[in-house]
C-alpha cells in the first residue's frame, strides 16, 4: 500500500467555496437541519473512501497466533477485546496529518465499517482507539516487531508502546458503521508535530475476545474504508 499525497478539503465556510465543490452552503445546511458552522470553519476528510476524496492513511493488523506475519494487504483490520489478558488481534491505523500546521482542530471523528467478507455486523461492543507511542512500518509490522528487526516494547504493541485511549464508541448492535469521536487535543498534537504521529491501536473494551473485523484502507469497496473527518479553522 502506498501513502497517497492528497487531502480532499471541503470548504464549508463560504458560499463561493461551497458552490465550487457542489456542497450546500452553511446557511443551506442550517435550513436543512444538518447544522451550521461559524465563519472560517472547514472540514477535512482524510482517507481512501472514494476516488474524489483520496487521502493519506496506512493500516494493518497484528495477530498473536500469526505473530511473525504482516497483514498490511489483507483488506481487514481487527478490533477485538483481549482474551485472558492478551490482545490477540488489534488493528493499527495512522493518518498522515503533515502539512496542516496552520489547522486548529475543533473536532475529530474516525469512521470505520465492517468488512463483509469476514464479518456481518457490530454486536454492541465498545471500540476504543489508544495512542501508539512507538513508530511502526505498515508493510513490515507484526505482533512481535514494529518494523523489520525492531521489536515492540512488549508484544502486540503493548507496554510502553501504548498510550492513553483518545476515543471510543459503543457500537449499535446490527449496524455496520461506527464513528469514534477522538480527542481534539490528541489529534492537534499530530498536526503540530507530525514526527510524533504514530497513529493508534484499535481494541474492544472487554476481556472476552469479542470484537469485529473492519474494512481496511485498501478494501475493495471504497465506501467502507476508514476515514477521519477533522473540523476546525485554518
Amino acid at each position: 500500500m502506498r501513502l497517497a499525497h492528497q487531502l480532499f478539503v471541503i470548504a464549508l465556510a463560504t458560499a463561493t467555496a461551497c458552490g465550487r465543490f457542489g456542497f450546500e452552503s452553511t446557511q443551506d445546511q442550517a435550513d436543512s437541519g444538518s447544522g451550521g458552522d461559524a465563519d472560517g470553519v472547514v472540514e477535512l476528510v482524510i482517507g481512501e473512501a472514494s476516488g474524489a476524496m483520496s487521502g493519506r492513511i496506512v493500516d494493518s493488523t497484528i495477530k498473536d497466533y500469526d505473530a511473525t506475519i504482516n497483514f498490511e494487504e489483507a483488506g481487514f483490520i481487527g478490533a477485538f477485546a483481549p482474551l485472558n489478558g492478551i490482545d490477540s488481534t488489534p488493528g493499527l491505523v495512522r493518518f498522515d496529518l503533515s502539512g496542516l500546521s496552520s489547522f486548529a482542530v475543533e473536532s475529530a471523528v474516525l469512521q470505520v465499517s465492517i468488512n463483509p467478507n469476514v464479518d456481518d455486523e457490530f454486536s454492541g461492543e465498545t471500540i476504543a482507539a489508544a495512542r501508539l507511542l512507538e513508530a511502526w512500518v505498515a508493510d513490515e509490522v507484526t505482533y512481535v516487531e514494529r518494523s523489520a528487526g525492531l521489536e515492540w516494547s512488549a508484544p502486540g504493541a503493548g507496554g510502553d508502546a501504548r498510550g492513553a485511549i483518545i476515543g471510543d464508541v459503543e457500537t449499535e448492535p446490527g449496524s455496520t458503521v461506527a464513528e469514534l469521536t477522538l480527542a481534539p487535543a490528541a489529534v492537534q498534537q499530530w498536526v503540530d508535530t507530525p514526527n510524533a504521529n504514530n497513529g493508534f491501536i484499535l481494541v474492544v473494551l472487554a476481556d472476552d475476545g469479542s470484537g469485529s473485523w473492519l474494512a481496511s484502507s485498501d478494501f475493495s469497496e471504497p465506501s467502507r474504508r476508514p476515514i477521519m473527518r477533522l473540523r476546525g479553522v485554518e
